[in-house]
């Protein structure tokens, strides 16, 4: 069968999803994008010099994305909820196109505490964790934990929401109501955990069809944003023996397929390691991944294509990337709460004059997507 373009990416307006486009297009690839009506008229992967062409959807299981699956070789829906779609309704009828764990396994990975439970099975380390029904007595439970502790959705499935708005930390027990009754509103269970310290990694790869590691890459946070824990905004990458085999043993256990982030909190003075919670598609610092060697969309169409070729599985260590406007955002944040104005600013203008610095967003060959992010972040 003859198709009209290589690969359909979903969730246009996401950084994640234009990094997929480019990653696909500079290797040559036609790419369609595609989003959903209501979001966004000029989506940030539309923008791209990548992007073969742009359509719009009313859902994500009209026939209307059908069609558009139809003419394409590869499908990656890029969000939890897009994926969810795809597995509950396109799956079973395009199941060469996706490279997706079972509805099953995606479900229960996406739902901290039976997630939580998988782990401490085979092994992996977690925080003390105990989920939480709408009639618990949260105050209690918060004393079995003991403060800091994180308050978090057991999962969002149905839901369109920033990352800081899925949990809140909480440091004394005057700000956990507070936090239960901004969780709550949104119908969900809640998970409670232990504030497990150490540095923010991150073990992300792309598994095959026989649940096979194709290829993996590790990161360290050195900033994000909130600054009390979330979404890199600075990172490196790394390479340590305890995550590799970590990040390796958990998802081999679950036999996954497709792209997964595994997130960890690592102690390096007691060398402990910590799940904190598996990102089930792909993941935000993406962009590294590329600049440090590796091609993770490409090799996600080559799976699903049946291309034989040898595979680089090798990646440049030390290759930092910067989203600029959030870290900017996290650089005040550091500075107003350590008030150490000249040092940390001194601090992060020599950044800028480390050679294996490279930005998120900013491509020069392609610079539409980055001025409309931050023409959308300046409104």
């Amino acid at each position: 069968m003859k198709y009209k373009y290589d690969v359909l990416v979903t969730d246009a307006d996401q950084r994640v999803a234009l990094e997929i486009v480019r990653s696909l297009g500079m290797a040559g690839l036609s790419v369609l994008v595609v989003e959903l009506a209501k979001n966004n008229n000029k989506p940030l992967a539309a923008a791209s010099r990548y992007c073969k062409h742009f359509d719009s959807v009313t859902s994500y299981k009209s026939d209307a994305f059908i069609e558009l699956c139809v003419m394409c070789k590869v499908v990656i829906p890029v969000s939890t909820n897009t994926i969810i779609t795809c597995l509950n309704n396109l799956q079973a009828k395009f199941p060469d196109k996706f490279l997706l764990p079972t509805k099953k396994l995606f479900n229960e990975v996406n739902d901290k505490y039976l997630l939580s439970i998988k782990a401490e099975k085979c092994g992996v380390r977690i925080p003390k964790t105990i989920l939480l029904t709408l009639d618990s007595d949260y105050m209690s439970e918060a004393e079995i934990i003991g403060y800091p502790l994180v308050l978090k959705l057991r999962n969002d499935e149905g839901l369109f929401l920033s990352p800081v708005d899925r949990y809140k930390i909480v440091n004394k027990s005057s700000e956990l109501k507070t936090a239960w009754q901004n969780l709550i509103e949104h119908g969900k269970k809640l998970v409670m955990q232990e504030y497990v310290t150490g540095v923010g990694t991150g073990f992300s790869a792309v598994y095959d069809k026989h649940n096979t590691c194709v290829a993996s890459i590790q990161h360290k946070r050195l900033r994000e944003y909130p600054i009390e824990g979330g979404p890199s905004t600075y990172c490196i990458s790394i390479l340590k023996k305890e995550i590799d085999i970590t990040g390796r043993k958990l998802l081999d256990s679950l036999k996954w397929t497709g792209p997964a982030m595994v997130e960890f909190k690592y102690d390096e003075s007691s060398n402990s390691l910590f799940l904190i919670e598996i990102n089930p598609r792909y993941w935000g610092s993406l962009p590294l991944a590329r600049k440090a060697g590796l091609n993770f969309p490409l090799m996600h169409f080559n799976i699903l294509i049946g291309k034989d070729e040898s595979i680089n599985t090798e990646y440049k260590k030390g290759i930092m990337i910067k989203f600029f406007i959030t870290d900017f955002l996290a650089l005040v944040k550091e500075i107003t709460r350590n008030k150490k104005y000249i040092t940390q600013t001194l601090s992060y203008v020599g950044e800028f004059l480390n050679f294996n610095l490279t930005w998120g967003l900013w491509m020069l060959k392609d610079p539409l997507p980055s001025l409309r992010y931050l023409l959308n972040h300046l409104k």
